[in-house]
């Protein structure tokens, strides 16, 4: 992930792991959370059934911020995580809250602060997630390359769609905190999907504030 993505997750690690906390806000921000990042949420519960139907075992979660998929996940019939995030702050962030969990004797949670570009394993993995990453990657296909690389059974990801009204908006919004931003078109998934030769794709379109798509490709 590039150094200036890197450096504005650093600098608003808790503040953007407080968008999960919906209990422990007020009521106005509450509401705006609910009523407009409710995707944010959503894309969570979509990852944990998609585990769940295909009795996937081993997860390689890509960009896993503040590791509330790791503490959502360690509760299902699973035996690995392995997350990885560039933000060191981020990975603090998810160390605390997986120290809080307790685990069964089987199951294993790895957390580590690389970039996913740099990471180097053996391992194979059932599945691949990868939620809220691309919208802050210029060229996805060489992520998604070598995520089918390490995954089994499939790879899950979102990918934040273009809107006329809505995207300009939110170019501008992160180009203030110089982050860049990146919008997909259903063109652009199906691009994708045909380089990876998936088996299969599914594509569910949320709505919310960036109106993501969660794609599933299916490798097997």
């Amino acid at each position: 992930m590039p150094d200036n993505v890197t450096e504005y997750f650093n600098s608003s690690a808790r503040a953007f792991d407080s968008l999960y906390d919906l209990e422990n806000m007020n009521f106005v921000w509450r509401y705006i959370n609910s009523r407009f990042r409710h995707d944010i949420h959503d894309r969570l519960l979509l990852t944990m059934k998609h585990i769940e139907e295909y009795n996937l075992k081993t997860i390689l979660d890509v960009g896993c911020g503040s590791g509330r998929y790791e503490v959502a996940i360690s509760k299902l019939d699973i035996k690995k995580i392995v997350a990885l995030d560039g933000s060191l702050n981020m990975i603090k962030v998810a160390k605390e809250k997986m120290g809080k969990i307790r685990l069964s004797d089987n199951k294993i949670i790895s957390l580590d602060c690389v970039n996913f570009m740099d990471f180097q394993t053996k391992e194979k993995f059932d599945l691949v997630v990868s939620m809220g990453v691309f919208d802050y990657i210029s060229d996805p296909l060489p992520y998604l390359i070598k995520m089918k690389d390490l995954a089994l059974h499939s790879i899950i990801a979102s990918f934040p769609s273009f809107s006329f009204y809505r995207s300009p908006f939110r170019k501008f919004r992160y180009l203030i905190k110089k982050c860049p931003v990146y919008s997909y078109t259903s063109r652009d998934i199906d691009y994708f999907s045909r380089q990876l030769q998936s088996n299969r794709i599914k594509i569910i379109k949320l709505k919310g504030s960036s109106g993501d798509f969660i794609v599933t490709f299916f490798l097997k």
